[in-house]
């Protein structure tokens, strides 16, 4: 439990390092500054697992335009080798013995134990540090419930920084999750061979600003600049902006976990017929 608690802690360091990078904080002279004394009404955190109704689009554009250099070196790794690699992810073995359902659901509020899950990174989570997993996951949902975005872009920058820091566990999720966001198999073989072969050029380029501030924000933080986080306002607006942003940052502390517990990925798809709450997307 100890040394969960350890991984945990250090995957929000991750979490909180990219929120301070990207927005470029500075240090105040008073900091740190005391706790805020807030205190939520009932119903304002999203406890229930939930998903955004606005799937996106795949769509492509046959004679785009690159907005980033080639990086040959993120091309040189074809989707085929991705491929290999989530395989042999599948054959890991856990630092730590992944609990049962059975014995996770007892430490999960009512809401959250309503139907049962099969992902690993779920059931080591509340199996061994439930007092930091479940805000962390009640965080996350009431984030997407307050800010949705389309899933198959949020999917596909979700893939770019898994791609980025060689998190096989979480691509293979990214895989699952675009399939639940309504892409068949062939259909998410192709988005994600263009995501790691190609220069991005057949993105629209809102959605190449994404990419590419996925794969700095993971690469090299701190060569972030303000028009990298102000193309994303021009695209999307200052809100869906700061919600995509937030996600990346997310997705940072996902792929921390994944990895700090050497989690195997699954065969097959684990959030098939989960029992989400779908939410509208207010536009």
């Amino acid at each position: 439990r100890q040394v969960a608690a350890m991984v945990l802690l250090c995957a929000y360091g991750n979490f909180q390092d990219r929120i301070i990078l990207g927005l470029n904080l500075a240090h105040g002279q008073q900091e740190p500054l005391p706790p805020l004394p807030i205190k939520f009404i009932d119903g304002s955190l999203q406890l229930a697992p939930i998903l955004p109704a606005d799937r996106g689009k795949d769509t492509y554009q046959s004679q785009g335009n690159a907005i980033t250099p080639r990086d040959i070196a993120w091309m040189a790794v074809k989707f085929e080798d991705l491929q290999e690699r989530m395989e042999q992810q599948r054959e890991r073995t856990p630092r730590l013995p992944i609990p049962n359902w059975e014995d996770v659901a007892s430490a999960l509020p009512p809401a959250m134990a309503a139907k049962p899950t099969r992902i690993r990174w779920s059931l080591v989570n509340y199996g061994y540090a439930p007092e930091l997993a479940i805000p962390w996951s009640i965080a996350t949902r009431t984030h997407w419930s307050e800010s949705p975005a389309e899933r198959i872009l949020e999917e596909s920058a979700f893939w770019v920084q898994t791609r980025a820091i060689g998190c096989n566990y979480c691509m293979g999720h990214c895989e699952m999750l675009l399939e639940e966001a309504g892409l068949d198999s062939s259909a998410v073989a192709h988005r994600t061979q263009l995501l790691a072969e190609s220069d991005w050029s057949k993105f629209p380029v809102a959605e190449q600003h994404v990419y590419a501030y996925a794969r700095k924000l993971s690469q090299t933080p701190w060569d972030l600049t303000a028009a990298d986080y102000q193309s994303l306002v021009d695209d999307f607006g200052p809100q869906k902006a700061m919600g995509i942003f937030w996600w990346l940052c997310r997705g940072l502390y996902m792929t921390r976990i994944s990895d700090g517990f050497q989690l195997p990925l699954e065969r097959e798809n684990v959030f098939s017929n989960h029992d989400s709450v779908i939410i509208a997307d207010e536009k």
